[in-house]
């Protein structure tokens, strides 16, 4: 017979456990947490909701549409038009069902996200709806499928349950797509220098004999700290997102779903054949025409921040790699739309009343960040260096940021530009921004160049 085995009394056990706290939001009626569910800015705040509350996952399952467009439609929401009609159309798509008729009305569409600027000037209207320069030439026109309030379709609540977290993985991305951009902007192996002697007016070409003599001890460039990115800045990686997400989607419902689609056999093996991100992104959107605001910049330099995060995933819906671990760093509350436009970007109200802030907020996103303009610029200007590469830039997150950073890294000379401003200012930040690139012998010539490209 074996020893019994004396038992060890644990005093600690023999307390009462705590008691169990409340989840405070399950106490409210469910009319109350439908108005609260309403009244979110974003997508990804309601799916941090659901997850805090059994109470907001049931009445999700129940009026999932409802909540969906209250929040998109809503007095609070942050998320702009475009991203609204974007996000629309993936419940469209994720239910089995395509909002447009063809391959070509959903390229109009897609087009249609960047391009509105134009629809405000009648001699870019004219120019771009010749087919002769102008792959798009309906660009102005809209989908049959407006996409607008109250356009969801019926739907079950697993479908739209997997958009809102489609928006919260996005909304991590991007952050994290920005705060890797911050990162280098802030490494202290990042040297940008202003010219050693700062040239006349008359004698710009000085800028050239410092950057091609490397024994010129160039000054740094006094910059500040911005800290966390403005509005525009993170709703146009937030677009660009959405953007590869609808290819990526777009391109496996063909390929999963080619008899259901409903288009013809020509648009369907046309996207099949687009394996590659940059083909299929300058198919959708269209190629370059010949003006410098490329609608493709922001997708391709998401595009490039997501191949650093591993592989995309296609399991029952097409999905974007993993974010990174959540911290302070790379996670912060979204700011409100407050900032201004730039004085590059000129508008006349049609009335003498002042236009809502809103709507100038709306505006600055159709047309791309100063600092793309900037890299378009050098990269298309017709007396760069051939073999001059631009690749530097890209990881610094020039493709979204706003003037206001720009001047204040010391890249831009001042937000307040025109004909009169001192061209040796002028230079000195072109000197900055060229100091960026690498090796030294692809700046020569730039300086001088590229100065009337620029800011005139």
């Amino acid at each position: 017979m074996y020893p019994t085995t004396p038992t060890i009394t644990n005093h600690a056990e023999e307390k009462d456990p705590p008691p169990s706290i409340a989840n405070p939001l399950d106490e409210f009626p469910a009319e109350i947490l439908l108005q609260i569910c309403g009244s979110l800015p974003s997508l990804d705040t309601i799916w941090n909701l659901m997850r805090a509350s059994p109470m907001v996952w049931r009445l999700f399952d129940c009026y999932h549409n409802t909540m969906i467009e209250s929040v998109l439609s809503g007095p609070n929401s942050i998320t702009p038009p475009g991203v609204r009609k974007l996000i629309r159309a993936m419940v469209f798509m994720r239910s089995g069902k395509l909002p447009f008729d063809d391959l070509k009305e959903f390229r109009i569409f897609m087009n249609s996200l960047f391009f509105t600027y134009f629809c405000d000037h009648n001699e870019h209207r004219q120019w771009l709806q010749d087919q002769k320069y102008n792959p798009f030439p309906r660009v102005f026109d809209r989908p049959k499928q407006d996409l607008g309030p109250g356009s969801l379709p019926r739907t079950t609540a697993h479908t739209s349950r997997s958009v809102v977290a489609t928006a919260y993985h996005v909304s991590g991305l991007s952050q994290s797509c920005l705060s890797s951009y911050l990162a280098r902007l802030r490494d202290p192996k990042l040297k940008l220098l202003h010219p050693a002697h700062r040239p006349s007016d008359d004698d710009i070409a000085l800028c050239h004999e410092q950057l091609e003599d490397s024994h010129v001890v160039s000054t740094p460039v006094p910059s500040a700290d911005m800290g966390q990115p403005m509005w525009p800045e993170e709703i146009r990686v937030v677009r660009a997102m959405w953007v590869i997400q609808m290819l990526g989607e777009l391109k496996y419902f063909v390929e999963c779903r080619a008899e259901t689609i409903g288009w013809s056999n020509d648009d369907v093996s046309r996207l099949r054949d687009k394996n590659d991100w940059s083909y299929l992104i300058r198919f959708c959107l269209g190629p370059r025409v010949e003006f410098e605001f490329d609608a493709t910049t922001e997708v391709k330099a998401a595009v490039g921040y997501l191949a650093t995060r591993g592989r995309y995933r296609s399991y029952i819906y097409f999905r974007l790699p993993q974010a990174p671990t959540p911290s302070a760093d790379n996670r912060w509350v979204t700011g409100i739309p407050t900032c201004s436009l730039s004085s590059h970007v000129k508008l006349t109200p049609s009335t003498p009343e002042e236009l809502p802030q809103w709507d100038l907020i709306e505006y600055t996103l159709t047309y791309p960040a100063f600092g793309s303009h900037l890299l378009s610029v050098m990269r298309y200007s017709a007396r760069r260096p051939n073999s001059a590469a631009f690749d530097s830039f890209h990881p610094l997150g020039f493709a979204f940021w706003e003037e206001s950073r720009l001047k204040l890294l010391g890249l831009v000379p001042g937000l307040e530009l025109d004909s009169n401003t001192d061209r040796s200012l002028l230079a000195a930040s072109l000197f900055a921004l060229e100091s960026i690139l690498s090796p030294m012998g692809l700046r020569k010539t730039m300086a001088a160049d590229l100065y009337p490209w620029v800011w005139h």
